[in-house]
């Protein structure tokens, strides 16, 4: 074991449709790829922000996938910080947060709206996340990509790795543990409401303030718009299930280098999560650092250290960046 993106934002016409739905419990990469292959005209398209490189051709181009509660815009100061070194990046949002998140309105008709637009899909995400893919390796067809997420990220970033291998180059996941604390708690919660499935509850005190103990940073999460922090007793289920997905996936990868990382001061997701995940990889090239001085999250929201940031960055040099050659 190893220790060792100007920005602009824009709705990307993607290549493929997304109105198919994955089924994650027995579709191979293949299948996967056949599907959103097939997949019919979806009449909304997801949205992207990116961070290009200033001139000439990226080294690296990252796909970024934010945690439960945040959004594209998370990842903002991180990107920046990638750009200066050439390296690319592109955000997306998940189904139900960031810009496909809709206030809920007085009348009938918007409040339904709001409602599907609220409404979480992990595995239409998943088919997102395919598209903004093979959209970036249109765009950059001879740059390693590599995707990168955080927390709920994390465990999309390496469902994506299994079903598009084709498409990636590398992995990187931040938290992607599948075990919390405070679990109990929260499914109790749920029970107490799951009479009323669809209706909302706000999950910050489970969430937020487990996440950090910085008060400062938890009032800007919680006053963030683009940050969806409600969450129905059937969705969150849902969420649960595809969280635990990961543990069946995660052994399948076998041949990409993945690089995982877990704050050691984190109070949401346990350390033991991610660690039974990066034992359970079957590719030799993999590393595992744990973070002395990070709490939950590590990318997003600017919570990177330049430490935290240099390991990141020297793993994609090591791996993707040939040396320069000796004149």
């Amino acid at each position: 074991m190893k220790v060792l993106f100007g920005s602009f934002t824009m709705k990307l016409s993607l290549l493929f449709g997304l109105a198919t739905v994955l089924s994650l419990s027995t579709s191979t990469s293949v299948e996967a790829q056949e599907k959103l292959a097939d997949a019919a005209v979806h009449p909304s398209t997801p949205p992207f922000t990116s961070w290009t490189v200033k001139s000439g051709t990226p080294k690296v181009v990252l796909l970024l996938v934010h945690g439960f509660g945040l959004h594209k815009g998370a990842f903002d100061s991180f990107a920046k910080r990638m750009q200066k070194e050439q390296i690319a990046s592109y955000a997306v949002d998940v189904r139900g947060f960031g810009d496909w998140h809709e206030s809920q309105g007085t009348s009938e008709k918007k409040s339904k709206k709001a409602f599907q637009s609220n409404r979480l899909h992990f595995e239409q995400s998943l088919v997102d996340i395919g598209s903004a893919l093979i959209w970036i390796r249109k765009m950059h067809p001879k740059v390693p990509v590599v995707i990168l997420g955080e927390s709920m990220g994390g465990a999309f970033a390496l469902q994506a790795t299994v079903m598009y291998p084709q498409l990636l180059n590398g992995l990187v996941a931040s938290v992607p543990s599948h075990e919390f604390f405070g679990k109990s708690k929260a499914f109790a919660k749920v029970l107490m409401q799951s009479l009323a499935p669809n209706e909302q509850f706000d999950l910050a005190p489970q969430l937020v303030e487990r996440a950090t103990v910085d008060r400062k940073l938890q009032d800007t999460w919680k006053k963030d718009t683009r940050a969806h922090l409600a969450i129905s007793p059937k969705d969150m289920l849902k969420f649960q299930l595809f969280i635990r997905k990961t543990e069946e996936l995660a052994p399948q990868i076998a041949d990409k280098p993945v690089l995982m990382l877990h704050g050691t001061r984190d109070r949401l997701a346990k350390q033991s999560g991610t660690i039974e995940l990066f034992n359970s990889l079957r590719t030799a090239d993999k590393d595992l650092v744990m973070v002395g001085s990070a709490e939950h999250l590590i990318f997003e929201l600017g919570q990177f250290d330049d430490h935290t940031f240099n390991i990141v960055l020297s793993w994609l040099k090591q791996h993707y960046c040939a040396p320069a050659k000796a004149s």
